[in-house]
């Protein structure tokens, strides 16, 4: 429950090769939702705002599972986008849900009557430590009474326990440090959200907003398609159950031998009508996936956004404020006869929309940076830019290993032994300490050139050298002066940026005051810094 999807598939992984060691086939498509959930179940669970993607899904598993009366732990929930309060308003209204703060002066009233009366509770935004007071309840210890009563001590006073008593614990902290004493507990579940699970929510946003017609088909079906499948399961345990309690020859018994054939054939026609659902849901998800490149811009956007916390805690903004963004540029942007000019405006707009409005709230010296992590995570989520390269321009420094003294007079030894790591982890420079040693001359010109970002890279001199201005790319070259001259590098990180988004990106946007209002409302206020 605390680990990512990642990490949580890479268990599976290791399960069914533990299996497979043991002598045991492993199911070749398991997953958590398909053994310990029904379609008709998730379904509801979306309906009532649970996200859609796998990792949301397997997280209310956890939590329906933490939350039956077998289980010894109450979930305590990682949730920092707020989805699984959300999720878990809606899904226990109607049994009288109460949300309690450990700040509320009477929180501890409150739970105790729902512990009484066997309503369900939220406690929210805890931090990382839990009150004392609450460790009867976690621990769940419950006795019996002399006079048979289910009691439990919550503050020193033994009161009636219910067994419809639900307990909820979130947090909102995005990465909490709990001791082991918390973490045993209760049960952890992660539902932070991750860049494929915001990809199907947003997807489902754009889908809807474009093609409304085709995301009310796709919930229409899977309505139809989890309803086919609990019908045809209830007809077949219909049947396994008249034959079981079948008496003497079930030939002569023709009462049961019409509910068996009444039986089977409805069994047949659900079965005719789920393969017809399926080949239609296949239908709609690629008419769906049109629009994917949209909603994955927007998720790699998103995380930007909510990495701009890491800078300074006042760039904080939330999901549902990128998701209202977001749905506003999709609205506002005109319809295009070629789809794929269309979903190219709509690429264009939600990233310099994001650019333009989160620059009102940012200083001016962290906008550049802004602009840079805009164009390197698209360039990276497109693989433009490979893992090793984006680690490498992070830690550099980092990077200068062994001790070999530089041949080159003019370069100093740090800088030589980064540059022979950068030869070995990144393969388009490996010919680079060759090329250094065989043309020393032209390479030092353009190390000690007063704005080497603007001056083209060693080419080739007609024999096996390598042009290097072709051989690499606009963001292999930043790591040459990320390495031989960084105090250079904020000047080209505008030329890539310039290169790569367009000229806007580098501009501070006009403080346009009547653009601001129109982004306001009666519950969105102006703050002015």
């Amino acid at each position: 429950g605390a680990f990512p999807a990642e990490y949580r598939a890479s268990l599976v992984e290791q399960w069914k090769e533990l299996l497979q060691k043991k002598g045991l086939e492993p199911p070749e498509k398991f997953s958590l939702a398909s053994a310990l959930a029904t379609p008709v179940q998730i379904r509801e669970w979306n309906i009532l705002s649970l996200p859609s993607d796998q990792t949301s899904v397997e997280n209310a598993i956890l939590v329906d599972v933490a939350t039956s009366l077998k289980s010894k732990r109450w979930p305590l929930m990682v949730d920092p986008q707020g989805q699984a309060l959300r999720w878990l308003t809606k899904m226990e209204a109607k049994s009288g849900l109460k949300v309690i703060r450990s700040t509320d002066p009477t929180y501890q009233r409150t739970l105790e009557q729902a512990i009484r009366n066997g309503t369900p509770v939220i406690l929210e935004d805890v931090g990382e430590t839990l009150e004392p007071v609450l460790e009867p309840v976690l621990l769940k210890q419950i006795y019996t009474s002399a006079g048979g009563r289910t009691l439990i001590n919550f503050g020193g006073t033994p009161i009636d326990y219910a067994p419809q008593f639900r307990f909820y614990l979130t947090t909102k902290l995005a990465n909490p440090h709990f001791l082991p004493d918390v973490c045993i507990k209760v049960t952890l579940i992660n539902f932070t959200v991750t860049l494929s699970g915001l990809e199907e929510q947003v997807l489902g946003d754009v889908v809807g907003l474009e093609k409304a017609e085709l995301e009310d088909s796709k919930n229409r079906l899977i309505q139809s398609i989890a309803l086919d499948k609990a019908k045809l399961k209830k007809y077949e345990d219909k049947m396994l159950e008249e034959l079981e309690k079948a008496e003497g020859n079930i030939l002569d018994n023709s009462v049961l031998i019409e509910s068996l054939k009444t039986s089977q054939a409805t069994s047949q026609l659900l079965s005719t009508r789920l393969q017809e659902a399926e080949e239609k849901s296949r239908s709609i998800n690629e008419a769906r996936d049109q629009y994917r490149s949209v909603a994955t811009r927007a998720s790699v956007l998103y995380f930007v956004v909510a990495d701009l916390a890491q800078i300074d805690p006042m760039y904080q903004y939330s999901l549902d404020y990128f998701k209202k963004l977001f749905c506003a540029v999709i609205r506002d942007t005109p319809a295009h006869a070629e789809l794929s000019e269309h979903l190219d405006v709509c690429l264009r707009a939600i990233t310099e929309a994001t650019y333009t409005t989160i620059c009102r709230g940012l200083f001016k010296k962290d906008k550049l940076v802004f602009s840079f992590l805009i164009t390197a995570q698209v360039l990276r989520h497109a693989k433009a830019i490979s893992e090793a390269e984006w680690q490498f321009f992070l830690r550099a420094s980092s990077f200068s290993a062994g001790s070999e003294a530089c041949p080159l007079p003019w370069l100093k030894d740090r800088h030589w032994r980064t540059l022979h790591t950068l030869s070995k982890v990144i393969p388009p420079f490996r010919p680079l300490i060759e090329d250094l040693v065989a043309r020393p001359e032209v390479w030092q010109r353009w190390v000690e050139a007063k704005e080497p970002q603007d001056e083209p890279l060693p080419s080739s001199t007609g024999d096996e050298t390598l042009d290097w201005n072709a051989h690499l790319s606009a963001f292999q070259k930043l790591l040459l002066l990320r390495v031989l001259r960084e105090e250079k590098l904020l000047f080209a990180l505008q030329g890539f940026v310039r290169s790569e988004m367009g000229a806007m990106f580098v501009r501070d946007p006009l403080f346009d005051l009547p653009a601001i209002f129109e982004d306001t409302s009666a519950g969105t206020p102006v703050i002015f810094v």
